[in-house]
């Protein structure tokens, strides 16, 4: 063989491992990506209300025959108050027509919480969390279902139809 054919080969070899390489390359980073996307939870829109947790996560949350919500307040007579005690009314009903036994109680920053006695033992380590907030939605943190909504879409028909997707996960 001449020098030429070397060289040559040798050129024609380290483009074919240069396009190995970015075959490999290309392939772990769609892997990684993949795997990234597949461990955050799905946004999917229910009834029209956004849900932001995987069904499972929500269903787990709900299993129980007994299950217990909390409702963040405000002090003093807020309008607020009256929206989201209307939202645990309908999330009420729907575990009443799921064959749930349901407790509620609010919390008031800065005050003894809302229909809590030395007689009551639920008052803690609620299932629920309805909120007001920006985020109109409903997602699960550390095993609790929160129920999120701004100030005027929680004094709206929103609150009957997340209260009817926690019906459904409560059943399912």
């Amino acid at each position: 063989m001449t020098k030429k054919a070397d060289k040559k080969e040798k050129k024609e070899g380290n483009k074919l491992e240069t396009l190995i390489l970015i075959i490999v390359g290309v392939g772990v980073f769609s892997a990684i990506v993949l795997f990234a996307l597949s461990n955050q939870p799905a946004e999917k829109t229910i009834n029209g209300v956004l849900v932001k947790a995987d069904w499972n996560q929500i269903k787990a949350a709900l299993k129980g025959d007994r299950l217990v919500s909390e409702a963040r307040m405000y002090s003093g007579q807020s309008e607020l108050n009256s929206a989201l005690t209307v939202l645990m009314v309908q999330v009420a009903d729907e575990a009443r027509q799921a064959n749930k036994e349901f407790w509620t109680y609010g919390v008031v920053p800065g005050e003894e919480s809302v229909g809590c006695t030395e007689e009551t033992n639920f008052c803690s380590d609620p299932d629920i969390v309805l909120l007001i907030g920006d985020c109109n939605c409903i997602y699960v943190s550390d095993g609790k279902v929160f129920v999120e909504a701004d100030a005027e879409t929680v004094k709206g028909e929103w609150t009957v139809r997340a209260a009817q997707v926690l019906g459904t996960a409560m059943v399912s």
